[in-house]
């Protein structure tokens, strides 16, 4: 791929993550703070289960994204593949502590470590090395950027607790600029433009 083409969605990216932060701090005063934490506890009783399971998934997905970019810095042998390894730390890094500051807001106690199926897929990858590493690693992330990004839309329309609406309306352009990066790379690493098939 063109380094310029993966620098102009890199660029698209950070600028996205400029837009204004969700879950803004409250004032300091004693009584405005007691009254934001009854009402952060009331939300969090209220919150439905859905919006609730999706918060907590959210937050295992952008574990296992930033352990296995961190992975892909070390390992991948494709420059572009180490990039995006690296973009994938940085941004779901980012991305899960937002969701912190969102999950605090509700009463909500994240899981700090990845789903099952993330953990399984991070002992291949370990076992992989070369180019197998990176094809294992983008078929990988294309499929798992695909399951978020359906996740996200469904959640940005349907959502009806407000701050969980705006916090999934305000990463699902993160999380289509990653799919069209993962597919775009895995198109250079499987040597085939497959991934390049409509979302």
């Amino acid at each position: 791929m063109h380094p310029t083409k993966l620098a102009l969605i890199v660029a698209a990216i950070a600028f996205t993550w400029s837009s204004a932060p969700v879950a803004q701090a409250q004032g300091s005063s004693p009584a405005r703070s007691q009254a934001s934490q009854s009402q952060a506890q009331t939300h969090g009783a209220n919150l439905k289960r859905a919006e609730r399971k999706f918060i907590e998934n959210a937050a295992m997905h952008n574990k296992a994204e930033v352990e296995a970019g961190k992975m892909a810095e070390s390992k991948a042998v494709n420059a572009d593949a180490k990039k995006f390894g690296q973009q994938m730390a940085q941004d779901h890094g980012k991305a899960y502590d937002e969701l912190a500051q969102l999950a605090q807001s509700k009463s909500i106690t994240l899981p700090n470590e990845p789903d099952r199926g993330h953990k399984r897929e991070a002992a291949r990858l370990e076992k992989l090395s070369g180019a197998d590493f990176d094809r294992r690693y983008m078929d990988s992330m294309v499929k798992d950027h695909q399951k978020d990004v359906k996740e996200f839309r469904k959640m940005a329309r349907t959502a009806k607790d407000p701050d969980v609406r705006a916090w999934a309306e305000k990463t699902l352009p993160v999380l289509e600029g990653h799919l069209q990066m993962a597919r775009q790379v895995a198109a250079e690493t499987s040597g085939s433009r497959q991934h390049q098939a409509s979302r």
